[in-house]
């Protein structure tokens, strides 16, 4: 086959940037993302053709849907479009497949298994997030292991040039949390301050809850815990899990910024000492990169999927989230070293991520 030379992207996002980007740097072809909803990318798709400047390749990503009927069955309706257009213009068609085994957000189950099956049926490759995770999606979705690729992010020290970044937002922030009287117990080593970055999806209720129960129990001794919760989660909480909500919100060892603030993993080192972010289904999230190049150490659930990649690539710690001890966990958490996280991040790279995708593009 001939070397793939143009790939357009579903959603420009950080990790699509950064895969265009290393794509560019190596000079292995243009991956062009795509803005604005995934729901443009026919469009995209058709103006190009239109310009004669028809791509080698698409890559569709994501298959969650939205709380609307309506904007569900327009998104159904874009995605098999981008197939029986690309199908027509002998455009390749790739599936980034973030979540395994079931979408973060899934309102119209059946309509999401219609999508599923639609992009495993007619994508040439698979691509998921890591190599640990192709025998696991060869499971969920029925296809030969040929057909799946691993692949991955890469770290990012410093905000996104072509993102908006408001620093004022983050200095304040850091400068609350530093002020902040667990913080300072924290400097002086009597407790460990764990942080929970975020927005909502059901994926993350779990850990949300357990840290809740860890913060329920009695202060005091050598193994003692705060927290730092920030994203816009308060509304959320309270509709799904209220006594959590109940409980985050008015214990005094919880900081809880209801509110999106976008903190830059190189940051979050003056702030906390490690990164609470246990996941329950079968996806690898970038602050797994994040918490390694900040240098942190990241709680996950034993039993899960996350669990098993952090404590293969030891990234942090892996407990059993029905029986938590405050002592082990700082046990663990005292024991972890940064070296693994150095090696990790030597090794998957957006070069390596984006160079799997072209390699598998033209096999």
């Amino acid at each position: 086959m001939p070397r793939i030379k143009s790939i357009l992207i579903e959603v420009n996002d950080k990790k699509s940037r950064n895969w265009s980007r290393a794509a560019k740097r190596l000079n292995l072809g243009e991956l062009i993302p795509v803005s604005g909803s995934p729901m443009y990318m026919p469009f995209a798709l058709i103006g190009s053709i239109l310009r004669g400047k028809i791509p080698d390749a698409i890559i569709m990503r994501y298959v969650n849907d939205y709380p609307s009927f309506l904007r569900t069955i327009l998104r159904t309706f874009t995605d098999f479009l981008n197939i029986v257009i690309a199908k027509i213009s002998g455009v390749l068609i790739f599936w980034i497949c973030h979540n395994v085994d079931k979408e973060s957000v899934s309102y119209y189950p059946l309509i999401t298994l219609a999508r599923r099956c639609a992009l495993k049926k007619n994508s040439k490759k698979i691509f998921v997030m890591d190599d640990l995770l192709i025998t696991p999606c060869v499971k969920a979705l029925g296809v030969s292991k040929e057909k799946v690729v691993g692949i991955c992010f890469g770290r990012i020290d410093m905000p996104d040039p072509d993102e908006k970044y408001e620093s004022h937002i983050v200095e304040q922030t850091i400068a609350r949390i530093r002020n902040w009287e667990y913080f300072k117990k924290s400097q002086k080593g009597e407790i460990k301050i764990g942080l929970w970055i975020g927005t909502p999806t059901d994926k993350k209720l779990h850990g949300l809850k357990i840290l809740a129960d860890v913060i329920s129990r009695p202060a005091g001794g050598d193994a003692d815990f705060a927290f730092v919760v920030i994203g816009p989660i308060g509304k959320w909480l309270r509709q799904g899990a209220t006594e959590a909500y109940s409980v985050l919100n008015k214990s005094s060892r919880v900081m809880m910024i209801d509110q999106y603030v976008d903190l830059p993993s190189h940051r979050w080192i003056e702030v906390c000492n490690f990164i609470w972010k246990p996941s329950s289904d079968c996806s690898i999230n970038l602050t797994a990169y994040n918490s390694a190049a900040a240098s942190l150490p990241l709680v996950a659930f034993a039993g899960t999927f996350f669990g098993d990649f952090i404590g293969h690539y030891k990234l942090g710690v892996v407990i059993d989230p029905d029986r938590i001890s405050s002592s082990d966990l700082w046990n663990k958490l005292q024991q972890w070293s940064p070296e693994s996280a150095t090696a990790f991040l030597e090794m998957k790279t957006w070069d390596h991520g984006v160079r799997k995708i072209f390699d598998a593009a033209t096999k």
